[in-house]
């Protein structure tokens, strides 16, 4: 199942122009699925930092390239702050109420959002002088409804042998929520606090942002890594050594 979804991965991302983003989430996504495969743990950190190594290998310039360092950056920041962040925030435990089970996936999206921000913001600052805080909160409904637009997207070849007025049911929905996408884009952009005009910050208060955020990493996955999760069902994926998988599920 690895090699097939690996094999389906590329072809969406030669597919759709093989913009660095695509390759860098294809080749990423290729070797977390294909390290157990060879016996080994996935690791989100080092796939990305592999993927990285491999698109620079081929084409350096891409290090100056404007979609490449927000990619890299904001994936970057979630791969060392993620995992951690839930941790610490979101944890399980046994008091937990029927209202923080139920609500916990979309804490979880709107910590990742937040995270997200804290990768691309700085970047944003400096190449556009414009700040968006209205991103984590936009994402929880945006990101959603885009996925289901692609995946109606890559099957509807698939619906072509289906009679005509399934079709248009399906064609006219997929309209409809393509309009409600557009939509729902223009109206967070519209906030009054969707996003405002700052001065670019220099160039190296930008590095020293990311050099302390890497920096500071092993010490907030060392604290995080601490403190005793709670294992209701003893799914290995909740156990306390095993943060990147925590955050998937």
């Amino acid at each position: 199942s690895a090699l097939f979804i690996i094999c389906l991965l590329w072809l969406f991302a030669l597919a759709s122009g093989a913009s660095a983003a695509a390759l860098r989430s294809a080749l990423m996504s290729s070797i977390f699925l294909a390290a157990p495969l060879v016996r080994r743990t996935p690791d989100l950190t080092n796939s990305l930092a592999f993927a990285a190594l491999v698109l620079l290998l081929c084409a350096p310039g891409d290090l100056y390239d404007v979609g490449f360092q927000f990619s890299f950056a904001s994936l970057g920041v979630f791969c060392l702050y993620g995992a951690p962040l839930v941790r610490i925030l979101l944890r399980r435990s046994p008091e937990d109420t029927a209202l923080f089970r139920w609500t916990r996936p979309l804490l979880i999206s709107l910590v990742a959002g937040i995270i997200f921000a804290m990768g691309s913001e700085p970047l944003s600052a400096y190449y556009f002088n414009r700040l968006s805080p209205i991103s984590p909160i936009s994402n929880l409904v945006v990101i959603p409804l885009a996925e289901i637009l692609t995946i109606a997207g890559l099957a509807s070849p698939a619906l072509i042998q289906l009679p005509s007025l399934v079709l248009l049911f399906f064609s006219s929905v997929v309209t409809i929520g393509i309009q409600l996408f557009l939509f729902l884009i223009h109206a967070f952009a519209a906030l009054p606090f969707a996003s405002f005009s700052v001065v670019s910050p220099p160039l190296v208060a930008v590095i020293g942002y990311y050099l302390l955020l890497i920096l500071f990493s092993p010490y907030l996955r060392r604290y995080a890594q601490q403190k005793i999760l709670f294992n209701p069902d003893n799914s290995p994926s909740n156990l306390p050594d095993s943060p990147d998988r925590m955050l998937t599920q």
